[in-house]
């Protein structure tokens, strides 16, 4: 097991901010591009990588101070079959959990840009059209006119008060009706 703390050149209780600065530091003293063609260096820089990326993940850097704590108590742990296995399945672990807060970052942006609509009408719209095309005189009208000019009430006339007593036009419905008495009256 790789000494992170060491190959950084920090203390065990350094915090993030410090391990950042020390990674800054040793990369571009040791980056393979400042020092083309020495395995040494590009070996260096990894390992650096390596202890970063381990020690500025939370999860990780709890993990690995588990493994550093006994280390330091009891010596070296024998390795066993497992441990190859159980190396690569934490890495897996720890790449698919990066995608997934990858994921959950590029969801919550775009929920973000998603525009709000306000809430859907709580009235029924179509009645209201009803309503207004029967009260504000479409077919209202119509009904007083065949009244007064007919003087008697038509099949017309009649399923047209029925239609709006139906559709719940109770104001329409009740003027058509008195149109229709006075109508009535008339005649006589």
């Amino acid at each position: 097991m790789k000494d992170f703390y060491y190959i950084l050149g920090v203390e065990n209780s350094t915090d993030v901010n410090a391990i950042k600065e020390a990674h800054r530091k040793l990369s571009k003293k040791f980056h393979p591009d400042l020092n083309a063609g020495d395995a040494f260096f590009e070996q260096r820089f990894k390992d650096i990588q390596e202890a970063y990326e381990t020690l500025v993940d939370a999860g990780r850097r709890r993990i690995y101070d588990t493994q550093y704590a006994c280390l330091q108590q009891g010596g070296q742990k024998k390795p066993s079959a497992q441990e190859p296995f159980l190396n690569e399945l934490e890495k897996k672990i720890f790449e698919y959990r990066n995608q997934c807060d990858s994921v959950r970052k590029q969801q919550t942006a775009f929920e973000a840009q998603r525009p709000t609509y306000a809430p859907a009408a709580t009235f029924d719209l179509q009645r209201l059209v009803l309503q207004y095309k029967w009260s504000a005189g479409g077919s209202l009208i119509a009904v007083i006119f065949a009244c007064f000019f007919s003087l008697a009430p038509s099949q017309t006339t009649i399923g047209l008060l029925l239609k709006m007593l139906s559709d719940g036009i109770l104001l329409g419905a009740a003027v058509g009706v008195v149109v229709v008495l006075v109508a009535l009256l008339l005649k006589k």
